[in-house]
């Protein structure tokens, strides 16, 4: 059985290293391509200069936002998500409900197979409703979505969505999850709401940092169980 599980994680990663080359390929062949076809000149060292900002901006909010997704997801469904996008208010909220249904827990080999399957799913229904969306019923949708009695409510999807996530959790784990919340409750008061954006990333790494910390000592201490 250990065999066969090293086999599946092992053909995982190979699967998921070679599509993701292929999407970025195809992710890059589109600028490039229209470029090309409009006959528009540019050097690399230009589009780099030109990208540095963004770069220093987001770079460090994709690294974290991996790092701390990949206990939930497993390295399969971590790949998927990654190429097809939207992970925070599609894929997590997907795959934290698989976990639920199965009543699997995240980090097992039977939770990542249910995020492999989650994450699969929710691209697919992604998918369907964008080509109808544009296709379909998109005229008849806009001035429903648009209408301002709506609009506050599709605004705040996203923290609705996360607030059904985390609660549970908190609640379920209430000695690991105290450290988070203070340290975050507290950073974001110190360093407020106009600037925080900025450097949520950073608070992000600091946050993880330090809970995993505590929760080792809690750990080795054997005060989670009490």
């Amino acid at each position: 059985m250990q065999k066969g599980n090293q086999s599946f994680t092992k053909r995982i990663n190979l699967l998921g290293r070679w599509t993701s080359v292929i999407a970025l390929f195809f992710m890059l062949l589109v600028p490039y391509g229209t470029a090309y076809y409009f006959g528009v000149k540019f050097q690399l060292n230009e589009v780099l200069a030109a990208s540095i900002g963004l770069i220093a901006t987001f770079l460090p909010t994709a690294v974290v936002e991996n790092i701390s997704y990949y206990p939930v997801f497993g390295s399969g469904a971590m790949y998927l998500s990654s190429i097809t996008g939207n992970i925070l208010n599609m894929k997590l909220p997907a795959v934290v409900s698989g976990h639920q249904i199965a009543k699997v827990n995240p980090g097992t080999e039977k939770g990542d197979v249910i995020a492999i399957i989650s994450v699969g799913i929710s691209s697919l229904v992604t998918i369907a409703v964008l080509l109808l969306g544009n296709f379909v019923v998109g005229e008849a949708l806009a001035p429903v979505l648009s209408n301002p009695v709506l609009k506050l409510g599709f605004d705040n999807i996203t923290p609705a969505l996360l607030g059904a996530i985390t609660i549970p959790r908190l609640v379920q784990a209430k000695k690991l999850a105290i450290t988070p919340v203070i340290i975050a409750v507290v950073a974001y008061l110190m360093i407020g709401p106009e600037n925080f954006g900025a450097v949520q990333s950073y608070v992000l790494i600091t946050v993880m940092a330090v809970s995993v910390g505590v929760a080792y000592l809690l750990h080795k201490r054997n005060l989670l169980d009490s």
